[in-house]
């Protein structure tokens, strides 16, 4: 398994994501302070499962809500933007990831 991200590439993330959930848009909190925004992980666009690397190319700054979300449907087989695609849609409209899924399926 790859080394997990640095600190330093943690912090670049975040600043180059302007401290917005790059999946759903929400504010992430700043510099660890609570009431910034919402919580935050470091997520891997390409699972280090998959051969993805800790560095900056392959950060992407998400709310926790996001996250766990996110490894669900990429662990289906959709890339990063087609999960961040699911979990969008699954948020606006209310519904489980796994409904989001079926329904955008049908329309495919």
């Amino acid at each position: 398994m790859a080394a997990p991200f640095s600190s330093e590439t943690k912090m670049r993330a975040l600043q180059r994501a302007g401290y917005h959930c790059e999946c759903c848009g929400v504010v992430l909190e700043r510099n660890g302070r609570l009431g910034t925004g919402m919580p935050y992980h470091i997520h891997h666009r390409k699972p280090q499962a998959k051969g993805g690397s800790s560095t900056l190319m392959n950060a992407a700054a998400v709310c926790t809500k996001c996250h766990s979300h996110l490894h669900r449907v990429q662990d289906l087989g959709y890339t990063f933007p087609q999960a961040c695609d699911v979990v969008r849609f699954a948020r606006r409209n209310k519904i489980s990831v796994e409904k989001a899924l079926a329904l955008m399926a049908k329309r495919r």
